[in-house]
């Protein structure tokens, strides 16, 4: 395991592997204005995005499906410690299915864009990633436990919500990924 991680920098694991067990727990409640209703875990799942994209800037593709790798086994158990079984099955699928999406979307803007407009493959590839983390979530973890006007309600708000979550994190992924390329270790790979 240690040579599995030895490549991903610690600080973003980490936090990487926090977020997604708050957002596992957080996702059991159900939080509702008037007719709308969210996910707890929705105002925390975001920011690993973020920081996925931050790793992906600086490492590369393959670091960062590693990095999905280990942040997927060290959440399941404290899911399932803390979450129902369906919400951890939703989660951790529709977690594997947008992520990878966003790793391979990402790399692809990189690519058409030659390593410029950092906003478009951030935010292009999140709004894509979200819409299927969003869909492939709210219905494995909710169908038979919710009813169906309650899913759609959560993904017709969680949805927007979380495309806004990635343009307001464009700002802070230009500055760390600019941070980070500054620092002695910090240069980029482009391994698109």
């Amino acid at each position: 395991m240690r040579s599995f991680i030895k490549d991903i920098p610690p600080i973003p694991l980490v936090l990487f592997c926090l977020v997604l067990v708050a957002t596992n727990v957080l996702c059991q409640w159900q939080v509702k204005f008037s007719h709308f209703a969210v996910t707890v875990g929705l105002f925390v799942y975001p920011l690993s995005f973020l920081i996925l994209n931050y790793v992906n800037e600086l490492k590369g593709r393959v670091i960062s499906r590693k990095m999905i790798c280990v942040g997927f086994f060290f959440s399941l158990i404290p899911s399932l410690i803390f979450s129902t079984v369906q919400i951890t099955a939703g989660s951790l699928l529709a977690y594997l299915m947008a992520q990878l999406y966003d790793v391979t979307a990402y790399n692809w803007w990189r690519r058409k864009t030659h390593g410029r407009h950092l906003w478009l493959r951030n935010n292009a590839s999140g709004f894509v990633s979200l819409l299927i983390d969003t869909v492939v979530f709210s219905t494995v973890a909710f169908v038979g436990v919710l009813d169906w006007s309650v899913i759609m309600s959560i993904m017709y708000t969680e949805y927007p919500i979380k495309c806004a979550y990635t343009v307001f994190n464009t700002a802070p992924l230009y500055l760390f990924v600019s941070r980070a390329k500054k620092s002695p270790m910090g240069d980029s790979v482009d391994d698109a």
